[in-house]
């Protein structure tokens, strides 16, 4: 209200003075363009003041108006009346260099708000990745975890159609013999020759000894597979059962990974019988 009040003020003298000046018999039109000139600075200082913080740039420009101001009252005031006329033009170029170097200023400070929130997008955007990765990933062995599996079972069983289910066996006792600080070494090291095997991106860890991955080659060998895997922790008395399911994209995640671990289980029932004494 207070800004609308101003420029009714300021558009109402310039007319007034308009009309005044233009039916005086000295008129020049270079008298009008300095008035309408006036009024369109003084309308902009005016628009800006509730929202324009800049000292500098607001400075310079009503030293501009001044001289503006100055630039019209010449032309029905002499020099010798009125001294301070003869600043005019040195009031309008300084009015317009402070104008120019408060621009400048305010750019190098946007350039610089703009620099700290782009650190602050970038910052926010790797805090957001993390998240993600924290939220999908094994803290301890750093694969998959069982929220990642059957997030991205679909599109990972399309490209490997064979899923294996892991189970390590007497794992338990291992960690209870040598401490939770071996046992967590075993997992990782189990989980590296897993990745190592089977890629990063087709490893889970869906337990606390389970593990699943995914393959496509139908015609890989299980006691082969088993060595290999167990070949950085056999010495901590570590077994082995594997198990196996083709995966059906008619099917549902969980109803492939009961086969698997069905079949996984079938696996460590026959090594129980395989090493269980013969009864007389």
């Amino acid at each position: 209200m207070v800004v609308r009040g101003l420029l009714v003020l300021i558009w109402l003298i310039v007319a007034l003075f308009t009309v005044w000046k233009f039916n005086q018999p000295d008129f020049y039109w270079d008298t009008f363009e300095e008035i309408f000139w006036f009024g369109l600075t003084t309308s902009l200082i005016a628009l800006s003041l509730p929202h324009f913080k800049n000292t500098l740039l607001l400075f310079g420009w009503a030293l501009y108006c001044a001289g503006l101001l100055l630039d019209i009252t010449d032309d029905f005031i002499s020099d010798a009346t009125f001294p301070l006329l003869v600043l005019d033009t040195s009031l309008k170029n300084i009015g317009f260099l402070i104008t120019c170097y408060g621009m400048f200023a305010m750019i190098l400070t946007k350039r610089s708000v703009i620099g700290l929130l782009n650190q602050e997008i970038e910052q926010r955007q790797k805090l957001e990745a993390q998240l993600r990765y924290e939220a999908n990933h094994d803290p301890l062995t750093q694969i998959g975890n069982r929220k990642a599996c059957f997030e991205t079972f679909n599109d990972v069983s399309n490209k490997k159609p064979l899923l294996f289910y892991f189970d390590l066996d007497d794992f338990k006792q291992a960690n209870d013999k040598y401490g939770h600080h071996v046992g967590d070494n075993i997992l990782k090291a189990f989980s590296t020759s897993l990745v190592k095997e089977f890629g990063d991106a087709f490893c889970f860890r869906i337990g606390g000894d389970e593990f699943v991955a995914f393959a496509d080659n139908t015609h890989l060998d299980v006691s082969v597979l088993r060595d290999l895997l167990l070949e950085h922790i056999f010495e901590y008395g570590v077994g082995l059962s594997i198990g196996t399911a083709e995966t059906n994209p008619q099917e549902q995640p969980d109803t492939i990974v009961q086969r698997a671990d069905s079949s996984m289980y079938s696996d460590k029932a026959s090594k129980i019988v395989r090493t269980r004494p013969r009864q007389n």
